[in-house]
Parts: structure tokens; C-alpha cells; sequence
């Protein structure tokens, strides 16, 4: 399958396997929302993400991930207007992460692995030996995700912890959105 897909396989299987297990009701209810939201992350049914029982009405995001300062989204329009730019011309997935969760929500460490090609590379300041291979940014994070007492996402807070690393990608690692969406589908919420 590759290694990538093989990380984002992994991701998924080991958040469905802790909510499995969890024994506290409330922390299994924010691991299946956690589960959900990042399925969705990975589909274009995404704003599903922000139905009432998922997300507050007014979260608040802080994301420092290749900026000097944290940038907030305040708000349901700025936080969908930062999902909707994690899906221009790139493909995002995770992995090997290790999570956390409490009452209060969860923390995580995993590596975030934004995928594109050679010309989108040096547009971000990379220098790249093919404009038109494949590639992928490694970048170390740290999450915290805070919910509500109804088990609702309050907000995000996803900071890089370490520098990115580009990599090209071999054939045999390639992924396409297509690859995604198979790994997905087990986790994916019925639609509203």
C-alpha cells in the first residue's frame, strides 16, 4: 500500500481502537467525535464537521504550523475558511501519532504530511530536483482539542513542534485523494 497510506491506515485504526476501549463514557464519546471530525477532514463531506453535534457554535482555532505567531480563527466563518484552504491543491494526511484524552478533551503528537507537487514545493520556497514529481512536507505537531460539556469540539490548537522536512515521494508511496477516501470510508459518520 505504501508508506504513507500505510500511516494514515494506522492513524485511523488506533483512534477507532482507543474509543473501543475507553472505559469513561464521556472520554469514548470525544474519541468518536475526534474519529468523526477527522474522517470528514479527509472528504469533501468536511463541513459536516460543523453540525451542532459535533462543533460549538463559535469555535476557535490557533494553529501555529509554518508561521512565527499562532493564527486565530475566530469563528465558524474563519475556521471553515481554514479548512477550505487545507484543500487547495494539496493533499493532507497524518501520522504516527500518540494521543491523550481527558475529560477535557485530548492532546496529541503526530506528524502532519502535506502532500504536493514539485511546482507547488518551490512556489513555497523549496528547492526541488523535479518541478513535476511528487512530494510531501513532514512536519512534527502537538493538538490540543478542547470540547464542551455535550461533548462538543470548542477548539483546536495544532502547533508545529519541529521543522518541516520535504521528501520526495517514490512511486510506490504515492497517494492520491482516491487512496484517501478507501482508508476513510470505515470511519466516515452516516450524514446528517
Amino acid at each position: 500500500m505504501g508508506k504513507y497510506l500505510d500511516g494514515v491506515t494506522q492513524f485511523f485504526s488506533g483512534i477507532a481502537r482507543d474509543a473501543e476501549r475507553e472505559t469513561s463514557p464521556r472520554r469514548r464519546a470525544i474519541l468518536e467525535n475526534y474519529l468523526a471530525h477527522a474522517a470528514l477532514e479527509y472528504t469533501d463531506r468536511w463541513p459536516e464537521i460543523f453540525i451542532p453535534q459535533r462543533t460549538v457554535e463559535h469555535p476557535i482555532y490557533k494553529v501555529r504550523w509554518g508561521t512565527p505567531e499562532d493564527v486565530v480563527y475566530d469563528g465558524l466563518d474563519a475556521v471553515q475558511g481554514f479548512y477550505r484552504g487545507l484543500k487547495d491543491d494539496k493533499l493532507l494526511t497524518n501520522q504516527d501519532q500518540l494521543l491523550a484524552v481527558n475529560d477535557w478533551g485530548f492532546a496529541s503528537f503526530l506528524n502532519i504530511n502535506l502532500f504536493m507537487n514539485g511546482e507547488k514545493a518551490m512556489s513555497l520556497g523549496f528547492k526541488v530536483d523535479d518541478k513535476d514529481g511528487d512530494y510531501v512536507l513532514i512536519t512534527p505537531c502537538g493538538m490540543y482539542w478542547t470540547y464542551d460539556r455535550d461533548v462538543r469540539l470548542i477548539g483546536e490548537y495544532v502547533y508545529e513542534i519541529g521543522v518541516g522536512k520535504l521528501e520526495k515521494v517514490a512511486s510506490a508511496d504515492r497517494v492520491t485523494f482516491a487512496d484517501v477516501q478507501r482508508i476513510v470510508a470505515p470511519h466516515l459518520p452516516p450524514p446528517p
